[in-house]
């Protein structure tokens, strides 16, 4: 048991050695090092506890565990009224004032945090930074959506969470971007860094039909992860930066098959984002 106090008291062993012969010598005739103040809360009847403990002979040892006890609890109570050194003190430093969180320009902020939860609910933590950087260049809900779906494994995660965006625009409007630049509501508004209006962006993102076919978040995210098979997580990327000049999802998928290097990969490609 002394053994044990020692330890717990300074975290190594009152012997050491580097195999059982040399640990065995030192346990019949050296003594252990004494614990410093810092170990026994500056108590010098609690090193002589773990001293007496730790005696050769058992004679000088404790009588009974209930004499070991009583001397434990002597020297705790012995220990509280010690002083430490000033080096030996723990200060407690004032509580630094929380840092607010950073907010994404022109979004509704209620949006992005049921968003994030949402998404949370797919990835975990992640979600918080995935929904910032996202929001960062997303013009809209939709497009927002369609982006981070990109990261959730399941096939059935990512439907269940574009349904669930679905009903978010829905409820509060396309956009859900507030009065810095853009229209809440779905209007024009200013042009943002991209070079698109808001109104273009989600024409881009979400259902204009054309001759070439819709574009909408659920083909956009099975486009991106068809080419993901054949290039890699680039591919998120590759779609981005496809989405900004495709007209039609036919234009959409030429342009992600552009980065297929082999043209049984290419054809391959097309079939599957065309469903054949």
């Amino acid at each position: 048991v002394g053994v044990v106090l020692y330890e717990l008291l300074s975290g190594r062993k009152p012997f050491g050695g580097s195999g059982f012969s040399q640990v065995l010598f030192k346990v019949v005739n050296d003594d252990p090092s004494p614990l410093p103040p810092i170990e026994t809360g500056g108590s010098a009847a609690l090193g002589a506890v773990v001293r007496q403990a730790l005696a050769k002979d058992p004679a000088h040892r404790f009588p009974s565990a209930e004499a070991f006890a009583n001397a434990l609890k002597r020297a705790a109570a012995s220990a509280s009224d010690v002083p430490l050194p000033d080096q030996d003190r723990t200060i407690l430093m004032p509580a630094r004032p929380a840092i607010p969180e950073p907010t994404v320009h022109g979004w509704d902020a209620e949006a992005l945090v049921s968003v994030e939860r949402k998404l949370a609910h797919y990835i975990g933590p992640m979600a918080k930074l995935l929904v910032r950087r996202a929001a960062v260049s997303a013009a809209s809900l939709e497009e927002l959506s369609a982006t981070l779906a990109g990261n959730i494994p399941s096939e059935s995660g990512r439907q269940d969470f574009l349904a669930f965006s679905r009903s978010q625009a829905t409820r509060s409007g396309p956009a859900l971007r507030t009065a810095a630049g853009t229209a809440r509501g779905g209007g024009t508004g200013d042009r943002p860094p991209g070079g698109m209006s808001v109104a273009e962006h989600r024409t881009a993102a979400s259902a204009v039909r054309t001759g070439g076919g819709t574009l909408t978040p659920e083909k956009i995210e099975a486009a991106q992860k068809a080419l993901t098979f054949h290039i890699g997580p680039i591919a998120k990327i590759m779609v981005r930066k496809a989405l900004a000049q495709a007209t039609t999802l036919q234009d959409l998928h030429d342009r992600l098959a552009a980065h297929i290097e082999h043209e049984a990969d290419r054809q391959a490609f097309r079939k599957t984002v065309s469903g054949r």
